[in-house]
């Protein structure tokens, strides 16, 4: 589903990523491990094509970096959920809203969008709070909202950069085992993160240690 081969972003002589080879499968439930500035983000931007490799190829399903169209873009984010550390909630609008949006882009009837819409909140355990706004949100329903938002789509792949960054213990537990959830319903999962904690209390998921921009392990 996601490949690297040989991938350098450069944006100076020592930052970036350089000559990274990695593969995630169908499926797969991946932790990206590596200190804050070691690449993680990068390399999460480069699978959704927001970076651009400055030599080697990124493939995600059947796209590539080398033959990619930016009229492509809109169609292959759809199957890309991303969820970042600091929510990214629109402020203005309450949870049943931010997360419709991502289908209402897409031009989709009112009445599905209302379903679909409904379905994942119930899922989440967020359709009594559909009405709240982001700030009368705790951090952890904020980030519940934000993979609500994320797998509206119902994407083959979702991104997760430090998504446990903001959240307590009790929530940073509960927000892993509903990626775990998305992952056995046939989701891959790539889950950037500087917590070694995570990674212990999950061993059974495959692990790629990133350190300078370069794969350690």
């Amino acid at each position: 589903m996601v490949e690297f081969k040989n991938v350098t972003i450069k944006y100076s002589e020592n930052v970036g990523i350089f000559n990274v080879n990695l593969s995630i499968g169908k499926g797969e439930f991946v932790f990206l491990l590596g200190d804050s500035g070691a690449g993680k983000s990068t390399i999460l931007k480069a699978i959704y094509f927001d970076e651009i490799p400055t030599s080697g190829e990124v493939i995600f399903a059947e796209h590539s970096s080398l033959t990619l169209k930016n009229k492509e873009l809109p169609f292959i984010r759809r199957k890309i959920g991303v969820v970042f550390y600091d929510f990214k909630l629109l402020e203005d609008r309450n949870v049943f809203e931010n997360v419709a949006f991502a289908l209402r882009v897409t031009q989709m009837p009112r009445k599905q969008v209302k379903i679909k819409t409904l379905k994942i909140l119930t899922e989440m355990g967020l359709v009594q709070q559909r009405y709240k706004m982001p700030n009368n949100l705790s951090a952890g329903e904020k980030q519940k909202v934000a993979i609500a938002r994320a797998l509206i789509n119902e994407p083959y792949i979702l991104l997760a950069d430090e998504p446990t960054g903001n959240l307590d213990i009790a929530s940073e537990r509960e927000i892993i085992e509903i990626l775990k959830k998305v992952n056995l319903r046939g989701t891959a999962v790539l889950m950037a993160t500087h917590n070694t904690r995570i990674v212990e209390e999950n061993t059974s998921f495959q692990k790629i240690y990133l350190s300078k921009g370069k794969i350690t392990g």
